[in-house]
């Protein structure tokens, strides 16, 4: 009954967020609460006690939804006021579970408002939609390629320990449509969780090309279809230079190297980033990293072939707005009537 209470507020809590428009904190509410009843599910299966159930959620789910959980219960069974919670350290332990990915901000507006736009376009009487719902409309869906890349990553996720984190770079983060190489970055707590033994129930692995102490490299066949796979493992601290550093081109990123040895940075091989022998406190997000560094921000899906401080290549036209990461929708084509107007018109 008690572990009732808790998922009931953290489902209010997370409709709560969703109404007043943070859907990225109503997803993470979610997703504690999605941990929460499998852990309710297993606690009824085994016969536990709600006292027993309790006592024994440390050991099934992350100890930062541990920690909000209790917070919850501490509190009452009433959801928290909004304004507490945001000026709370509660946030940061929300931001910090890892029980599943969390999306970004701008994919949560972008799953609103194609599902918005889907729901308006049913109904046959509206016809206006405004700019952005018409530009959701047009996304073209993602390629049998990109499909089969996520898929692979949820298998990986799912077979990763509760406390884990698995985050796509490389070609997946810059939004290719044909990806045979996946590298992920998985943020871990400690780094003795068994990452690097890729014997997974779900994956074949065929051959591993290298592996040592942080990183392992294999090729897996999933779904008729072979995939090269690199896993990183970093600590939650420094997942945004970890994330940068795996996010651009080998162009892209031997060019960013060289711009941060000429400010005087040094690039370390284990995710950090040092500046005259000390190390420096790891970024809040990827744009701080590049206002600390002192370079210009680039968006993942131009540092594909596009380098730093705008030397010209091969491909001008990456940072225009000619340049779409995703292929243009196919339009049916439509002839308009041609009317002929006579040159001499008789009124009678």
């Amino acid at each position: 009954q008690e572990l009732s209470s808790i998922v009931s507020s953290f489902d209010a809590i997370s409709k709560a967020f969703s109404l007043l428009g943070s859907h990225f904190m109503a997803h993470a509410y979610c997703q504690i609460r999605c941990g929460l009843q499998r852990y309710e599910l297993h606690s009824v299966d085994v016969g536990a006690s709600s006292k027993e159930a309790l006592n024994g959620m440390a050991g099934f789910l992350p100890t930062n939804a541990v920690s909000v959980a209790r917070y919850i219960l501490v509190n009452g069974d009433h959801p928290p006021g909004i304004v507490d919670i945001l000026s709370n350290p509660l946030q940061v332990l929300i931001m910090k579970v890892a029980s599943l990915p969390l999306i970004s901000p701008r994919a949560a507006r972008r799953l609103v408002m194609r599902h918005r736009v889907r729901s308006i376009a049913d109904i046959p009487k509206v016809t206006f939609l405004t700019r952005p719902q018409r530009a959701c409309l047009q996304l073209s869906p993602q390629p049998l390629s990109r499909k089969l890349a996520s898929k692979l990553i949820d298998c990986i996720q799912r077979d990763l320990p509760p406390d884990n984190i698995a985050i796509p770079c490389g070609a997946f983060r810059r939004r290719h449509a044909q990806i045979p190489f996946l590298f992920l970055i998985i943020v871990s707590s400690s780094f003795e969780c068994p990452v690097l033994n890729i014997t997974r129930s779900s994956l074949t692995v065929v051959d591993v090309l290298r592996q040592n102490s942080l990183e392992c490299e294999v090729i897996v066949e999933y779904d008729d279809a072979r995939y090269r796979v690199r896993l990183r493992q970093t600590s939650f601290e420094h997942r945004h230079f970890a994330v940068m550093n795996a996010t651009g081109s080998d162009e892209f990123v031997r060019r960013w190297r060289w711009r941060a040895r000429d400010l005087g940075f040094t690039v370390g091989n284990d995710d950090r980033l040092y500046r005259n022998g000390a190390e420096i406190a790891p970024a809040t997000s990827e744009r701080a990293l590049f206002a600390m560094m002192g370079i210009e921000y680039i968006a993942p899906r131009f540092r594909d072939a596009f380098p730093i401080d705008g030397t010209t290549t091969a491909l001008p036209m990456m940072r225009s707005w000619s340049f779409r990461p995703y292929p243009p929708p196919r339009r049916v084509a439509f002839k308009h009537p041609i009317i002929k107007h006579t040159a001499n018109l008789t009124v009678s």
